[in-house]
């Protein structure tokens, strides 16, 4: 109870020296307690309402304590939860705290407990260690006011904290279940703050799209949202099971100076300890199992119980994923992030082929006469090429094809090709200046880079008000196309993804996006030869 009192004075005291200007509070009685949001001229935002109790280390979520009397002061953006972050500028998280389960909501001005507005639930990226909804990249307001919708960011547990596994009824996935519980507490208050808690679409990006992907493979999950949009889903990445989990979490172990499995050892140490010896845990195993994509993301959710019985690639193959309607897509150029923050200098002919050997072991030969490394070049670019195409293009397309023939109810695909002219907003990665990197879509689908400081282009000003639209409208209705008011905006018909369009997709680019056919088709029919079998994480 006095963390409690704690966190609610803290809350108060910060309204007091707030210099937010607001036309007017709006104040909300959820089943906890009140919240206060602030209001603008074109939206209301809450900031940091606690759909949880604070955590205690590697036990499941409970859920808050009720704060009544007192109203919590919803005008300040909460802590991320503890981390090293590697972001982009805007994409950090300013304070950190264990005490972080927080989430965000954004509602149109005109919204009451009658509104019934469509809900849109957006998971946040960032290898499942990073990122969180404290980062000004993930702000809904321009969403709702747009369209009429609520907008709902959550955050929940990372890293070892996040998905730690030791035995003796600590399986790790305490992030997963954070998300759940998030899910829960706006199935159970969301009306109060306008939202239709029958009509939830739930949204992701990168680590946020495979964990969207997890809830509709999770049976637990079913019954809390209705849609879902998967944005930049690395789906050939592996999932670790119980075995690889409890491996890596031995290494944690060791680096914290503790026994194995001890977990009242590791309880004692500091948040800032385990962050550091979580990252020397994963360069450690990656090197015992000399598989590269670990690099990529070595702590997550682990597969293979109740809660998560597949991967999700495994899950449509077998046909046990949840049948609702979908929006699936990618950008053209995703690798280039990852390969150029873990090659940081040039890559030889030689690294090139222990890294396509590493990966693809029997099938190497094949995959070296597609993507051919040559002397004196930084093969860097074509590792970049080979990524997207084989974790994010042609395994979307792969996953996709399977979920139509498994007779998903509706899929709509895209590709997002449009490399932002924002000056310095890759910060420390100017590598992808001019790219179309991992992320590039977030500015487009939040439309919200204006809060930064940046300006869009009037091509870029169409591309985002295009995608707000239609994610908006799918939101709405499951129809991407179907207008939200009588007022008739042009959007291109963006056609469902079925072999009788000859798979048909979205090309998201300026000056104008487009639907077209069958992107990568060639590489795509190669890599469905290969297969999307990566060294499995037993």
């Amino acid at each position: 109870m006095q963390t409690l009192l704690l966190r609610v004075w803290a809350l108060a005291f910060h309204l007091t020296i707030s210099c937010v200007l607001v036309s007017s509070n709006i104040v909300v009685q959820t089943n906890y307690g009140k919240v206060e949001g602030f209001k603008t001229d074109k939206t209301i935002l809450f900031y940091g309402i606690p759909y949880a109790a604070p955590p205690e280390r590697w036990r499941l979520p409970v859920k808050p304590r009720s704060w009544e009397p007192y109203t919590i002061h919803a005008d300040h953006l909460p802590p991320g939860c503890p981390q090293v972050c590697d972001q982009p500028p805007n994409g950090c998280p300013d304070t950190f705290s264990e005490d972080c389960l927080y989430l965000n909501i954004f509602t149109p001005v005109n919204a009451n407990p009658t509104s019934g507005f469509p809900v849109m639930v957006f998971i946040h990226g960032g290898s499942f260690v990073d990122g969180g909804i404290g980062a000004r990249i993930y702000d809904g307001r321009f969403i709702s006011n747009m369209t009429e919708t609520v907008v709902v960011t959550i955050s929940y547990r990372l890293g070892a904290l996040g998905f730690a596994v030791f035995g003796n009824g600590i399986d790790g996935n305490f992030g997963f279940m954070d998300q759940q519980f998030a899910l829960q507490f706006i199935q159970e208050n969301i009306g109060n703050f306008g939202g239709d808690p029958d009509k939830v679409t739930l949204f992701g990006q990168s680590a946020g799209a495979q964990s969207v992907s997890l809830h509709l493979v999770s049976n637990s999950s079913s019954h809390l949202f209705h849609r879902a949009i998967v944005q930049s889903n690395p789906f050939t990445l592996p999932f670790r099971k119980h075995t690889s989990a409890l491996y890596l979490s031995d290494y944690l172990a060791a680096y914290l100076g503790c026994p194995l499995r001890d977990v009242a050892c590791m309880r004692r140490c500091t948040a800032d300890d385990i962050v550091q010896a979580q990252k020397k845990a994963a360069l450690k195993i990656l090197l015992d199992l000399s598989n590269p994509l670990q690099l990529f993301e070595a702590w997550g959710p682990t597969v293979g119980g109740d809660l998560i019985p597949k991967s999700p690639m495994d899950a449509v193959r077998l046909g046990i994923f949840q049948q609702k309607p979908l929006i699936v897509g990618s950008l053209t150029e995703e690798g280039r992030l990852f390969v150029y923050k873990a090659f940081t200098s040039r890559v030889s002919v030689l690294k090139s082929v222990e890294v396509f050997l590493a990966l693809f072991r029997q099938d190497t030969y094949r995959v070296l006469l597609r993507y051919v490394p040559y002397p004196g070049a930084d093969n860097r670019n074509l590792l970049a090429r080979l990524l997207t195409d084989y974790a994010f293009t042609c395994s979307t397309r792969n996953i996709t094809r399977e979920m139509v023939k498994q007779s998903v109810p509706v899929l709509y695909s895209y590709i997002f090709d449009h490399a932002f002219s924002f000056k310095d907003a890759w910060g420390k990665f100017s590598f992808c200046r001019g790219h179309v990197c991992h992320s590039s879509d977030l500015p487009f689908v939040f439309h919200d880079a204006t809060l930064a400081g940046y300006k869009y282009t009037n091509y870029e000003l169409n591309l985002a008000d295009d995608m707000v639209k239609y994610w908006a409208n799918f939101a709405h209705s499951g129809d991407p196309n179907q207008q939200l008011s009588n007022k008739r905006d042009y959007l291109t018909k963006w056609l469902p993804y079925t072999s009788a369009d000859k798979w048909a997709y979205m090309h998201f680019k300026t000056p104008w996006s487009k639907v077209e056919t069958d992107f990568q088709e060639s590489i795509c029919d190669f890599w469905d030869q290969i297969g999307y079998e990566p060294i499995r994480l037993c």
